[in-house]
């Protein structure tokens, strides 16, 4: 059943092949036989209007022209009645119609495209005009005038101004079927143009030669396809299809044995790609077997980690404050804050915790990298920091002792930046130093929220010996701040466009009189909805006071 499947297929794709190559060929042959056709006939036209205007004088013709154009009404049909009756005009045209006859031309005419002023228009003014009695119209006479006649003004306007005729075919239905024109200038003896000259002519035998030319085609690739089809079967049988059976049998056993290695496939000797596909599945189910021994250990290994690092997890999350309201004694402020790794274990981390009984600490850093180093240098950080707190007084004095501590042996040259600053519970006054850390956003009592472009310092463990710059300012009574993580104002959705902290500021003015809790989910919730399902590649980390009234 496999094999009358594959053989289909083969037998389809040769059949669809010869009829990509036949229509290819029908249509190149198409499009080159119809060009040679058309060129054939418009080359007769062209000839055919030049031998009129070998014959006809261009004097005369222009004679004509400018006798019309001296009048008008009925003293210009009187004057195209004089025009037509004389032996001359008379002579030509029955050199025209009888050309014409012979010739086996729809139309032969002769026309002017200038007004009575000699300008260029799109009008055509008929002089002569040779018809042919088989159609439905009379023949124009002199002076009869057909406005926007020209289908080929542009080329028209040329033949005027440089007295030869355009280099292009002109071709058009009407009905005695597809035709084709030649259009030359009739110049007078001064070699000015006095009108155009215009011959068509029915391409009679294009139909049905192309008709002939597609059949003839078509049922040759028939006989083609057919012969080859029945060759190929044999060839691809012997060849290609039992030898791919074989193949997909072994692997099929393969597969229900449970990795039992085929030895069929190295009987497959047809010295072509056959033969290397069979060795390659060999070689393959060898291989799968190996893959799976290393795939065992491997999972164990995960395991393993996996579940090492659910621990590292755990472990950071702890030594996080983690307790809301942290400091139930003290009704004065409102406190919370959050912290999302973009990993197991992330860089980011925030702390806060009592100096003495009327001030606080608050920090919130950013650890370089990502993973367990930027884990374990943030520890020792937070750890550094609160030590300092402790025995130091100011926050910029905190964070040049620990800079000193943190560029002691750091060969992994990281750094981390931090803001830290010291709430007074009694007035709500904050001293606070920055080093490197993002602007901390503050709330005035009754009004918005807005960045407080704070003085930045250097990062932390990058360069011994720094000096930072402590401010001061004031957390009114309703008024709150929020500090946070560059996760936050970084955070991109689809396009790589970033949340940005004007997102972030809208966010919380949303509700700005909501609880520390309520701010921080207000901004999640915004950051959440923007990025949608785009992957975040930062620790996401919000930390927020507010003094109550």
């Amino acid at each position: 059943m496999k094999r009358k499947r594959l053989s289909g297929k083969i037998i389809g794709g040769f059949i669809a092949l010869s009829l990509l190559i036949t229509a290819a060929s029908c249509l190149i042959g198409y499009v080159r036989y119809t060009k040679t056709i058309e060129k054939m006939y418009n080359d007769k036209a062209y000839n055919i209007a030049n031998t009129v205007c070998e014959y006809l004088d261009g004097d005369l013709i222009g004679k004509y022209r400018e006798r019309l154009r001296n009048v008008d009404g009925d003293e210009r049909a009187k004057v195209a009645d004089e025009i037509m009756s004389e032996p001359e005009y008379q002579r030509m045209l029955a050199y025209i119609e009888t050309f014409r006859e012979k010739m086996s031309a729809n139309y032969i005419y002769i026309a002017d495209m200038t007004d009575n002023a000699g300008a260029l228009t799109t009008d055509m003014t008929y002089l002569f005009d040779a018809d042919n009695p088989n159609d439905d119209f009379d023949p124009y006479k002199v002076g009869d005038v057909v406005e926007d006649e020209w289908v080929f003004p542009d080329e028209l306007v040329y033949m005027y101004k440089n007295g030869k005729p355009a280099d292009n075919y002109y071709y058009s239905h009407s009905d005695f079927g597809y035709n084709t024109s030649g259009i030359i200038p009739m110049k007078n003896s001064e070699e000015k143009v006095v009108a155009l000259v215009a011959v068509e002519l029915t391409m009679q035998s294009m139909i049905a030669a192309r008709i002939q030319y597609i059949s003839f085609v078509v049922l040759l690739s028939i006989l083609i396809t057919v012969v080859i089809i029945l060759i190929s079967a044999f060839y691809f049988k012997r060849s290609l299809i039992d030898p791919i059976d074989t193949i997909t049998d072994e692997v099929s056993r393969f597969v229900e044995s449970e990795t039992e290695v085929s030895p069929k496939l190295g009987t497959i000797k047809t010295g072509d790609e056959i033969e290397t596909l069979s060795q390659s599945v060999l070689r393959m189910e060898i291989s799968i077997n190996d893959y799976i021994d290393n795939i065992k250990q491997i999972t164990a290994e995960k395991e393993r980690i996996g579940a090492e690092l659910n621990v590292a997890t755990q472990i950071q999350a702890n030594m996080l404050p983690s307790i809301f309201p942290p400091f139930p004694d003290h009704e004065e402020f409102d406190l919370y804050a959050t912290m999302e790794p973009a990993k197991e274990v992330g860089g980011d981390f925030y702390d806060f915790f009592m100096i003495d009984n009327d001030h606080v600490a608050l920090v919130i850093a950013d650890v370089s990298g990502k993973g367990i180093p930027a884990a374990l240098f943030m520890v020792i950080a937070k750890t550094l920091i609160k030590n300092q707190a402790a025995a130091t007084a100011s926050p910029e004095e905190i964070l040049a002792k620990v800079n000193m501590q943190l560029c002691e042996n750091n060969d992994a040259q990281m750094f981390v930046t931090v803001w830290l600053g010291i709430y007074e519970i009694s007035t709500g006054k904050v001293r606070a130093a920055n080093a490197g850390h993002e602007y901390p956003a503050l709330r005035r009592a009754d009004g918005s929220f807005e960045l407080l472009k704070d003085k930045h310092g250097f990062v932390l463990g990058g360069m011994e010996g720094l000096k930072f710059i402590g401010y001061e300012f004031e957390i009114e009574p309703g008024g709150a701040l929020f500090v946070y993580t560059d996760g936050v104002a970084e955070a991109t959705d689809t396009d790589n466009q970033l949340f940005g902290t004007d997102r972030m500021l809208d966010a919380l003015n949303k509700d700005p009189d909501a609880v520390p809790e309520g701010l921080i989910s207000n901004v999640k919730n915004a950051i959440d909805g923007f990025v949608g399902e785009a992957p975040q590649f930062d620790d996401t980390t919000m930390l927020c006071i507010k003094r109550k009234r």
